[in-house]
C-alpha cells in the first residue's frame, strides 16, 4: 500500500486479528444466571494498522470495557500493506468496522461518503494545528489525529564528536563539509535504502514540494501544467542532496532495504540514515546504548528554513457514518475516553508511545525515546514543515520512489530525474 508505514518493524503475518470479546458479546438479551435480564452489549468494532501495538490494542479496549460493561469493543489488527485492500473488502461486504484509519488529504475525500462529521466533538479544539488541514473539509473535521510522527537525519552523535562536528548542518554546504570530515575521519556518511521504493517516494520526494511557499498553488500548478519540476529552484536544489546521499552511501543504495540500513545504523556502520522517530525500537533492539540524535535534511543555504523537521499526523482515526446509531455513539464515547480519561491518555502517551496530536495532551518522554524526544522539541519550537504527498494523485508516490532508484542507478541524471517526475504525475492525475 502506497502511502503506509512499512518501513516499521511489524508482525510478519499479512493478517493479524486481535478480537477482543466479553462473555455474552453481540448476542440477543438473555437471562443471567439468577434469572436477571441482560441488556445487549453495544458493539464497537476497530480496524487499524499498528499491528506491532497489537497487544497493547487488546490491553486498551479490555481497559475501556472494565469501565464500560456496556460496551463491546473488538480491534482488529491488519498489517499495513494490506490495510486498504482489507477495508474495501469489509465496507463491500457489508462488514465494515465503527472506527477505521484514514490518511486524509486525498484519501479523506476518497472516504468522505463514509466518514462521520466529528466537528462537534471537544477534542477537535485541540487538535494541532499542523495536522488540522488532512482531515478538515468545508471547516468540518472528519477524524482524531491519534499520533505525529516526523523525519530528518537520524544521526550518531560520537561519530559527529569524532570528527570534530560540533553543531549539526543547517545548510547544504554544512552538510558537504561534515560528509568530508567523517569520511577524513574512516566514517562513512550514509546509508540509503534504494532497494524499497516507499521511503523515496514518500519522505524523499516530500522535501522540495514541504519547502515550497504555497505547496497547495503549486500542486495546482502542476495539475495545470502552469509549474513544473525541472523548472522549480527547490526541486533542482534538492537534487544536490539527493547525490550527496547517493554519492557517499557505505554501500548500493539499490542493495541497501530497510533492514539493511537500521543495522547499518545501530551498528556503526554509518553516521546517518534517513529516518522517522519510529525507527526507534529497531534501532534500541540492536544498539539500546546508541548516542543518537534527529537534525534536518537541508538542502540549499538557507540555513533558517532548512531548520525544520518533516511532522505530521500520518493517519486518523475516523468513525463510519453508516453504523448504527447506538454504535456510532458509542464510538464517539470510546474516543473521547481515550483522549480526555487519565486511562485512556496513559494508553496514547506511556504505553502505545505516542506523541499526541491533540494539544490537550502530553507526550512521555521515557517513552517516545530519544528521537522523540528531539522531534518534540522541534515540534515545541515551531520549526516543522507537514508531509504532503497525501495530496499526490493516486499512484504518484510510487512513480517518483522508482524514478529515484533510477537516479542511483546512473540511469537519469538530475534533470531526468525531475522530468521523469513531470511524466509521472501527468500520467496519473487524471486516473
Amino acid at each position: 500500500m502506497k502511502n503506509r508505514k512499512r518501513w516499521m518493524a511489524a508482525a510478519g503475518a499479512a493478517i493479524l486479528t486481535i478480537s477482543i470479546c466479553m462473555s455474552g458479546c453481540g448476542g440477543s438479551t438473555g437471562e443471567s444466571g439468577d434469572g436477571e435480564t441482560q441488556e445487549e452489549k453495544v458493539s464497537v468494532k476497530i480496524l487499524q494498522f499498528k499491528t506491532e501495538l497489537s497487544d497493547q490494542m487488546n490491553e486498551m479496549a479490555q481497559a475501556y470495557m472494565d469501565e464500560h460493561p456496556e460496551v463491546n469493543l473488538e480491534v482488529e489488527s491488519i498489517i499495513s500493506d494490506s490495510y486498504d485492500s482489507v477495508l474495501k473488502t469489509r465496507f463491500a461486504s457489508d462488514e465494515a468496522p465503527d472506527i477505521f484509519n484514514n490518511e486524509g488529504h486525498a484519501n479523506m475525500n476518497l472516504w468522505m461518503e463514509h466518514l462521520e462529521d466529528l466537528s462537534d466533538q471537544a477534542w477537535t479544539a485541540d487538535i494541532v494545528e499542523s495536522a488540522r488541514e488532512g482531515i478538515t473539509s468545508d471547516g468540518a473535521v472528519y477524524g482524531l489525529p491519534l499520533y505525529l510522527e516526523g523525519y530528518g537525519f537520524l544521526y550518531n552523535k560520537d561519530y559527529f564528536e569524532e570528527a570534530g562536528i560540533s553543531e549539526v548542518p543547517l545548510t547544504l554546504t554544512e552538510l558537504e563539509q561534515a560528509v568530508k570530515k567523517l569520511e577524513d575521519a574512516g566514517i562513512p556518511a550514509f546509508s540509503v535504502n534504494g532497494a524499497e521504493w516507499y521511503p523515496n517516494g514518500l519522505f524523499l520526494a516530500n522535501i522540495p514540494l514541504a519547502q515550497q511557499e504555497d505547496s497547495n498553488a503549486f500542486i495546482s500548478g502542476i495539475n495545470d501544467g502552469s509549474r513544473n519540476f525541472a523548472d522549480d529552484e527547490k526541486y533542482q536544489e534538492w537534487t544536490g542532496l539527493v547525490r550527496l546521499m547517493r554519492d557517499h552511501a557505505v554501500s548500493d543504495p539499490l542493495s541497501t532495504d530497510f533492514s539493511t540500513v537500521v543495522s547499518d545504523f545501530a551498528s556503526g556502520k554509518a553516521a546517518m540514515i534517513m529516518g522517522l522517530n519510529g525507527y526507534e525500537p529497531t534501532i534500541d533492539e540492536i544498539n539500546p546504548e546508541m548516542n543518537m540524535g534527529i537534525m534536518p535534511m537541508p538542502i540549499n543555504e538557507d540555513a533558517e528554513q532548512n531548520d525544520k523537521l518533516y511532522v505530521s499526523a500520518s493517519t486518523y482515526w475516523c468513525i463510519n457514518k453508516n453504523s448504527s446509531d447506538a454504535s456510532k455513539a458509542a464510538s464517539k464515547e470510546f474516543l473521547e475516553w481515550l483522549v480526555t480519561s487519565e486511562t485512556g491518555k496513559r494508553y496514547v502517551t506511556e504505553v502505545f508511545g505516542f506523541i499526541p496530536g491533540l494539544n490537550s495532551m502530553d507526550a512521555d518522554e521515557e517513552a517516545v525515546g530519544v528521537i522523540g524526544t528531539g522531534l518534540m522539541e522541534y515540534i515545541s519550537d515551531e520549526k516543522t514543515i507537514p508531509w504532503e504527498w497525501m495530496k499526490y494523485p493516486d499512484g504518484v508516490t510510487t512513480e517518483f520512489g522508482g524514478t529515484i532508484q533510477k537516479f542511483y542507478a546512473g540511469e537519469v541524471d538530475e534533470n531526468g530525474m525531475l522530468e521523469d517526475f513531470s511524466k509521472g504525475w501527468d500520467k496519473l492525475k487524471d486516473e
